[in-house]
């Protein structure tokens, strides 16, 4: 990603983001990034966090359904596919389909983001001081958990009629399930205890 002075290099699945110049016979390159974030691509789109244009030298805000970038000498406006919501039953009625979601979630979580993409996926934060769970779910049978860390373990849970694949990493976990046409995901920056996960999976309603 780049303009005519600075190009960012990123990877897929890869939390760590760095700047280069591009302005003829200077050389220069950032201290590598971490945003708390990988880039992932859904529906064939790329997706970073906004904050990583500063290494280009923009400054960003939010303004409804637009991020404004401003550099010296011009301003750039992207929409922004997710849509930030107080409740969740103001996010419910933004998706194009019967979204459900898990009343139950680990002692000490609570509800803190609520998202929707572009009216196609549903996605609650759950925080408990420093530690997160993401909750997703859209129609279809894709991986939308956007964990592309490399996996140390993978195994199937079986909660009733559902079968999860369970996977494991330096970073956390995931979780992804499939059920009457929709994909729903977990993930943790802290492992979750089989009945944690079996407890969210059940709650989903």
């Amino acid at each position: 990603v780049g303009d005519d002075e600075w190009e960012i290099v990123l990877n897929i699945g890869e939390g760590s983001y760095y700047g280069v110049t591009k302005i003829k016979d200077a050389v220069g390159m950032t201290a590598p990034q971490t945003y708390g974030v990988s880039p992932e691509i859904v529906e064939d789109r790329t997706f970073v966090p906004a904050k990583m244009f500063e290494l280009m030298g923009y400054t960003y805000n939010s303004v409804g359904q637009y991020v404004d970038f401003e550099k010296a000498g011009g301003q750039t406006q992207i929409p922004n596919p997710f849509t930030e919501y107080k409740t969740i039953d103001e996010a419910l009625k933004a998706v194009n389909f019967n979204a459900l979601y898990p009343v139950n979630v680990p002692e000490g979580y609570e509800v803190s983001d609520i998202f929707v993409m572009s009216g196609e996926m549903l996605q609650i934060v759950y925080k408990n001081e420093d530690n997160e769970i993401m909750y997703r779910t859209q129609k279809g049978t894709e991986d939308i958990s956007g964990d592309y860390n490399t996996f140390k373990s993978t195994q199937d849970l079986k909660v009733g009629d559902i079968t999860a694949s369970v996977r494991t990493s330096d970073n956390g976990m995931s979780v992804i399930w499939t059920s009457n046409g929709l994909t729903y995901s977990v993930y943790s920056d802290k492992a979750l205890t089989n009945e944690n996960i079996s407890s969210i999976i059940s709650s989903v309603k």
